[in-house]
């Protein structure tokens, strides 16, 4: 978090993954989705680090003065303890270079993916006083387990998993904290509907490095569940079809 200078005033302003949490992540989201579809394009080209496309742009009066200004102070508005009235009256030269030094990560973050964050490699956070496990491998009978804080009745009956991340998909991260609640437990925990949607609303207050590292192993979940759902269904079937009376007697 930084500070900056308005009108003779000091405003704190988020700067890193760690002080955003989801829900306000969930507003640049909303806003990022409604930008002009030319500067979603330049934020794509700096993604990509495409700076013949970038060199090719060219803005219109309106684009300049008016929407792109408009578009860098709803992000500051969000990511910034400061008033509306006051973000009016900072110049559009500000507004632009503050968003390219400061806060395009994080519309990036929204169009495609975190540039400047990784998996932390812990194995927990804590979170108003309690604990809660990152769904990773653990050792069982000294064969690593993947997933191994999810306890079989957790990993079978979290159906609500397969709702959220169809939304996820379609870059809703309004998802993020259910998402967070159902795959980050206490230890021992069991899958709860109730429990897992009333976390999910507390939930929506964690930061975003976090979030992002339960979207990191969201990948390794997918290949989990497909190793070992998928064949265990097969399996069921199987021997459902021997288990049924010989027909031709």
């Amino acid at each position: 978090m930084i500070k900056i200078d308005v009108l003779d005033e000091q405003y704190d302003v988020i700067t890193e993954w760690s002080e955003l949490t989801i829900e306000k992540f969930v507003k640049v989201q909303q806003i990022v989705d409604n930008a002009p579809k030319k500067l979603k394009d330049i934020i794509g080209y700096i993604y990509t680090n495409d700076k013949k496309e970038l060199e090719s742009i060219e803005l219109s009066k309106n684009e300049s003065l008016k929407t792109f200004p408009k578009f860098y102070g709803d992000m500051l508005g969000v990511l910034c303890d400061i008033d509306r009235k006051i973000i009016n009256q900072i110049d559009r030269d500000s507004r632009e270079q503050f968003f390219n030094v400061y806060l395009i990560k994080f519309a990036i973050g929204c169009l495609y993916a975190p540039i400047d964050i990784e998996p932390s490699g812990l194995d927990s956070f804590d979170f108003e006083g309690d604990t809660y496990y990152f769904p990773r491998a653990k050792k069982v009978l000294d064969k690593e387990r993947p997933m191994g804080y999810l306890s079989t009745i957790q990993f079978t009956e979290a159906a609500d998993l397969d709702v959220y991340m169809n939304g996820l998909d379609n870059k809703d991260y309004s998802v993020l904290a259910n998402i967070c609640a159902i795959l980050c437990v206490k230890d021992n925990e069991e899958y709860d509907e109730d429990v897992m949607l009333e976390r999910a609303e507390r939930f929506k207050q964690l930061p975003m490095n976090i979030a992002w590292d339960v979207f990191f192993y969201l990948g390794e979940l997918l290949t989990t569940y497909t190793k070992t759902i998928v064949p265990y269904s097969l399996e069921k079937v199987k021997l459902n079809m021997q288990r049924q009376p010989n027909q031709a007697d």
